[in-house]
């Protein structure tokens, strides 16, 4: 859909060269925040050291979300080891496997079976999310019965994400359905 089968965030930190020294100049919210949507994507990097520039409750929130990564790290590897072979994107719009979700943009797929829901906005405590037709089980246990739509809490150690529990949900991206390689997941 956006011509690359895997992206990299941009560096956690950003270029905030003059912020090296202390905390002062770093937003630590956005840090963490920004460090979260990375934690779920192909690769990620940070500019500056978490441990030189956020205070303890930031750093943990960081840390938080490294074992996120690291517990999904085989599906985001084998997704690579997808895209290889298939040229599918590891970070996918919602349409790609719900179709009528193309107005969602906050949210994506990493696969075709679990949903990120990461946190955009400042101070957020909550957030709405979309979930296409199925069952699907958040990262604080709840299940959900889709189409719908939900509000989540978003503390600041949070990613939420959900896995589909059920394989009720269409996996065809519009276009041609009659590619071989579109097929129902399980």
């Amino acid at each position: 859909m956006i011509g690359h089968a895997w992206t990299c965030p941009d560096m956690i930190g950003g270029g905030e060269i003059g912020a090296v020294g202390g905390q002062q100049g770093v937003d630590q919210e956005f840090f963490v925040r920004y460090a979260q949507i990375a934690a779920l994507s192909p690769m990620m990097q940070f500019s500056l050291p978490p441990a030189r520039v956020l205070d303890a409750r930031h750093l943990a929130a960081v840390h938080s979300a490294l074992d996120v990564r690291t517990e999904n790290l085989p599906l985001i590897l084998s997704l690579v080891d997808e895209a290889a072979l298939t040229g599918e994107a590891v970070v996918r719009p919602m349409a790609f496997h719900a179709p009528g979700l193309d107005d969602v943009t906050d949210q994506y797929f990493l696969g075709p079976n679990l949903i990120v829901a990461p946190v955009t906005e400042k101070a957020a405590t909550h957030r709405d999310v979309h979930l296409p037709k199925g069952q699907w089980q958040a990262d604080d246990g709840t299940v959900h019965t889709g189409p719908t739509r939900i509000t989540t809490c978003t503390p600041l150690d949070r990613i939420p994400r959900f896995t589909r529990v059920t394989d009720a949900a269409v996996t065809e991206p519009p276009g041609d359905q009659d590619d071989a390689r579109w097929r129902p997941t399980r």
